[in-house]
């Protein structure tokens, strides 16, 4: 079991929420290079994500793979450690993660399954064409519906050969 509680998820979720800088550190060492060291909020969900790959989602994975079973579970404990939806704007109750902490979580997460990542970063494609092109209106609604409760949402795609 984790030793993070829904509560100190929370909290973390919402000191996440306030910080302003979101980006890899860049900045000039004593010796004249560049230093690109992760920051401590960085650290700090490079961390949660691969505690939870490795207590949760790795002991499941292999069932899960055998039985095709969706993994509902997981991802309501992801939601519940802001594992999920990360790259909804801070407007909109999410932690507007920049891509490179997302892509630290969905790495962290995949070491555990690959397949529970993808159920847990499919999010982001339906969730993506509201955040570029929705208007304030369809933002607030269904991003929003997104942070409220563990929900997935899908889009369509089409493929033409």
């Amino acid at each position: 079991m984790l030793a993070l509680t829904k509560s100190k998820a929370i909290l973390l979720r919402n000191s996440c929420c306030k910080a302003t800088v979101r980006c890899l550190t860049s900045s000039v060492n004593a010796a004249g290079g560049f230093c690109f060291d992760f920051t401590a909020e960085q650290k700090e969900f490079q961390g949660l994500a691969r505690k939870f790959a490795r207590e949760e989602v790795l002991p499941k994975a292999a069932e899960l793979d055998k039985t095709g079973e969706y993994p509902w579970a997981l991802i309501k404990k992801a939601w519940e450690l802001g594992l999920i939806n990360t790259h909804i704007p801070q407007k909109y109750g999410g932690l507007g993660l920049n891509s490179l902490e997302n892509c630290m979580i969905t790495e962290e997460i995949a070491y555990g399954c690959t397949g529970v990542q993808t159920a847990i970063e499919a999010n982001s494609l339906g969730q993506m064409p509201v955040i570029l092109a929705g208007n304030e209106e369809q933002k607030k609604k269904y991003l929003g519906r997104m942070i409220e409760e563990p929900l997935v949402c899908v889009c369509r795609l089409y493929i033409y050969v």
